[in-house]
């Protein structure tokens, strides 16, 4: 089963990402035979495919973490539709064990980041779920949306500029 992104979640990422990316193009995937983890999504240019127990017709009818799941995954969406080699990226935090205790999501006080550029694959993804979290009123996220708005504002800016893609 695949579909398009719903019109309501066209209305939440636009809420992060602006027109950052091309959004019409993103397709919603429901299972792969080749999925590596059963409970792990991965996006593969712009399609993101779920688990099938994960799969939803309308991720804003559930509730905010998974919404925020998917926030996290457009954002490697957008990272591969400006160029970067997502699947490559994956592999290479892979053998560098960062997916082990998810240590490749983890980024730095969010006060001592100056720019996307500087954070992995995963960890710009970790940081627009976050963002997203903090607008839907996290508690746990809120005191930092200030520093989300100030990292996230160059990419709906300039969502070309290569120096917003992740590092390796």
């Amino acid at each position: 089963m695949q579909r398009p992104l719903t019109y309501s979640e066209l209305f939440l990422v636009k809420e992060i990402f602006g027109n950052a990316a091309d959004w019409s193009q993103v397709q919603i995937v429901s299972g792969a035979w080749w999925l590596v983890h059963p409970h792990a999504a991965i996006t593969c240019g712009n399609r993101i495919i779920f688990p099938p127990a994960y799969y939803i017709d309308d991720f804003t009818q559930d509730n905010l973490s998974r919404q925020a799941w998917l926030i996290h995954e457009l954002m490697h969406v957008w990272q591969s539709q400006h160029g970067f080699p997502i699947i490559l990226a994956g592999v290479c935090l892979a053998l560098k064990a960062g997916y082990y205790q998810a240590r490749a999501y983890h980024y730095p006080p969010i006060g001592t980041i100056k720019s996307l550029g500087q954070l992995n694959m995963e960890q710009q993804a970790q940081l627009a779920q976050d963002y997203f979290l903090a607008l839907a009123g996290d508690k746990r996220h809120q005191p930092f949306l200030v520093h989300f708005r100030r990292l996230f504002k160059p990419l709906i800016c300039h969502p070309d500029d290569r120096y917003l893609l992740p590092h390796y």
